[in-house]
């Protein structure tokens, strides 16, 4: 008896008792099982929901909408603002029903249902609302991932907005079962439980998305890199919470899972600022030294006019005696940003290569052997006579190191 006021004022909160003071003066005569007033009550409620709700999406549609599309948002006003307008009315209006159906004093079977069953729908339209804002918070974030200079951001963005789709539905559900007095404890007890035997038995599944966090932490590569990770090779497409896509040299998709990146050391081409080119250039043994010298300096000033190189780090020199050529190193890099330009640069340093050596009678060399006929009657022998007084070989020894060297020169200019 004591709890019978608090009881009352839980049933009928904000003062809503008084209707029963009014309503039951328009008629207490029996329709279809119900008095007068109670038919009328449930046509004033109806009017007013209607109203209400007509109140709310004009509210939604032209005042929040507008606004969004004052502020360059149209897309997101028009495909996802527009359609929550009515279940967001809707949900405002719930309240209102769950304070006026207990006026309306109608069987109390009836009236436990009808509450209940409001109750349940109230997370149903809160679930549809949450759902479609998760894609407007979304929009949002692809904008800010577009003023960025990083694509992986661009990728994480669908990755996110699902996850929160989730998670909206996964809370959606809880909601729904607390509203019909459903003991949602035990439940999250046993899902614990079960995630536990999950977790040990697809720990490669948690190793792959704890992975794919890191990857994002991290930002080891881009989409649109090209890396190189173990026998992993190509150009990378996607990032998952479970696999990497990447786009091998074949055409062909690779799906590696986050975890083995993760683990594995990462080399990102897409990261260089220079793209380094070495060879060798082989001429013949007849090449006289200072033909040499000659075109070791067309080969430095092809390098230096090339629009594309680095001009502050590149070594052309003399560098090796081969078996069958004179061996120049050829070592530069191209400041260009995709694997196509560089061989374009390398297709017109090499035709300029070949141009030059063309201009100045320079040979290349290729694998050769030379046959030596020792002797023949009356004819002299092909190999070289040497000299075979050491003193006069010693003379000629220090004549040459007393000449003027060129690095000297070189030296002496600078």
């Amino acid at each position: 008896m004591a709890h019978i006021p608090e009881i009352h004022s839980e049933i009928y909160p904000f003062g809503v008792d008084k209707l029963l003071d009014l309503l039951p003066k328009m008629g207490t005569s029996k329709y279809f099982g119900l008095q007068l007033w109670q038919l009328v009550g449930i046509l004033l409620i109806i009017i007013i929901s209607m109203v209400f709700h007509k109140i709310f999406t004009l509210i939604i549609e032209k005042i929040i909408i507008n606004f969004m599309i004052r502020y360059g948002y149209r897309k997101v006003a028009d495909s996802y603002m527009a359609p929550i307008a009515k279940p967001m009315s809707i949900l405002i209006i719930f309240p209102i029903l769950l304070l006026l159906v207990p006026v309306l004093q109608l069987p109390l079977t009836i009236t436990t249902y009808t509450i209940i069953a409001l109750k349940a729908l109230w997370p149903v339209f809160a679930t549809i609302v949450f759902y479609r804002i998760v894609d407007v918070l979304g929009e949002y974030l692809v904008k800010l991932a577009d003023r960025t200079e990083s694509t992986l951001d661009d990728q994480l963005v669908p990755l996110l907005r699902k996850a929160l789709k989730i998670f909206v539905i996964i809370i959606g559900v809880l909601a729904i079962l607390a509203n019909l007095d459903i003991d949602i404890l035990p439940l999250l007890t046993g899902l614990s439980i079960g995630g536990l035997a999950f977790a040990l038995a697809a720990q490669d599944t948690l190793k792959n998305f704890f992975g794919s966090i890191m990857i994002f932490i991290d930002k080891p590569f881009q989409i649109g890199d090209w890396i190189t990770s173990g026998d992993i090779d190509g150009t990378v497409e996607e990032v998952g919470f479970r696999a990497t896509r990447v786009r091998t040299f074949r055409n062909s998709v690779t799906y590696v899972p986050n975890g083995m990146i993760a683990d594995k050391t990462v080399d990102n081409h897409g990261l260089r600022r220079y793209r380094r080119f070495t060879t060798q250039i082989g001429i013949t043994y007849d090449t006289p030294a200072h033909l040499i010298n000659v075109f070791v300096d067309g080969l430095r000033g092809i390098v230096t006019k090339h629009p594309h190189t680095w001009k502050d780090n590149y070594h052309i020199y003399f560098n090796d005696l081969a078996n069958s050529s004179l061996n120049i190193m050829f070592y530069i890099f191209f400041e260009v940003p995709t694997w196509g330009d560089e061989l374009r640069c390398r297709h017109e340093i090499l035709i300029e290569i070949v141009k030059l050596a063309e201009n100045l009678g320079v040979n290349f060399a290729f694998p050769t052997r030379t046959l030596h006929m020792e002797t023949f009657p009356e004819k002299k022998g092909n190999s070289p006579e040497f000299e075979m007084e050491t003193a006069t070989l010693n003379k000629k020894l220090q004549e040459f190191m007393a000449r003027p060297k060129d690095w000297e020169a070189d030296a002496g200019s600078k």
